[in-house]
């Protein structure tokens, strides 16, 4: 190995020790991407600096940058080595640096390790997550009554409940997968994302359970209508399915935080529209 290829890392991680240089890599390697390259006036824009400052940041960025024939910036193919360390190698160890600080035992809550292990082996889970599953559809159908796109939802005919609930969930599974392939090209761990997903519907189908045995319950001595605390509960509950999500896709996936909760949100929103759009005239909910 020669000498320059033994410094090349040392020197890639010596340039992007400062955050404003990571930073003007990933702007000026988003631009590169759609083979544009990026004015001195662009970047100046961007980043809001005095003149000085900015220059000395691009010049401590050495080789990882050049310049065209029309003095624009763009990368240069070991620049495009420190960009891909950026925006997708560090997502592999999302799951060591992510952390909710003081909260962090809420990574217990949203399944963290049990995801882990999941990860590693999925096969040697699929087992006990399609019987758990299995039990929340065997459930839906004698209920008549489930989480539909995350909604809790009474079906009439009762036999479209399990059915209902069956394609809900694959619906979920397949918008995180296709949203992390088309956002971050991660199509690796697809059995162990699905399992991550049917563990997911135990808050909602325990929500379901509550929510089915209490609604027509009159309770005189409470301070707020047992339905205003339902959908109180209802609020908790999906926020811990966003949680379990977003865990999933940080330990399996290997997406940092941000990325994940983009998804998450995303897919969030996708289900509530498909509720709206596809549920009307099937189904009542309560």
């Amino acid at each position: 190995m020669s000498p320059s290829k033994t410094k090349e890392p040392i020197n890639i991680f010596k340039a992007l020790s400062n955050p404003i240089r990571r930073n003007l890599v990933s702007f000026i390697g988003d631009k590169s991407r759609y083979g544009d390259s990026v004015s001195f006036t662009q970047i100046q824009q961007e980043f809001k600096m005095k003149v000085g400052t900015l220059y000395h940041h691009l010049d401590s960025l050495g080789d990882l940058i050049t310049q065209d024939e029309k003095k624009k910036y763009l990368l240069t193919s070991k620049g495009v080595q420190a960009y891909n360390l950026i925006e997708d190698k560090i997502d592999a160890f999302a799951k060591e640096i992510t952390s909710f600080g003081p909260f962090s035992f809420l990574h217990k809550l949203f399944l963290r390790d049990y995801f882990g292990k999941i990860q590693s082996d999925p096969l040697r889970f699929l087992g006990i997550s399609l019987f758990i599953f299995s039990g929340f559809v065997v459930g839906s159908y004698f209920l008549s009554y489930g989480p539909i796109f995350i909604f809790p939802t009474l079906v009439n005919p009762q036999f479209l409940t399990p059915i209902l609930f069956v394609l809900s969930t694959l619906v979920i599974y397949l918008l995180l997968e296709f949203l992390s392939s088309l956002f971050f090209k991660k199509t690796a761990d697809k059995l162990a994302l699905f399992q991550a997903v049917l563990y997911s519907q135990i808050p909602l189908f325990i929500f379901s359970i509550v929510e089915y045995f209490t609604i027509d319950v009159d309770y005189s001595v409470s301070p707020l209508d047992i339905s205003i605390w339902l959908f109180l509960l209802l609020i908790f509950i999906q926020l811990l399915f966003l949680g379990i999500i977003i865990e999933a896709l940080i330990v399996i996936k290997g997406l940092r935080m941000e990325k994940a909760g983009l998804i998450a949100l995303l897919v969030i929103y996708l289900l509530n529209l498909f509720s709206f759009l596809l549920l009307r005239g099937l189904v009542v909910s309560i």
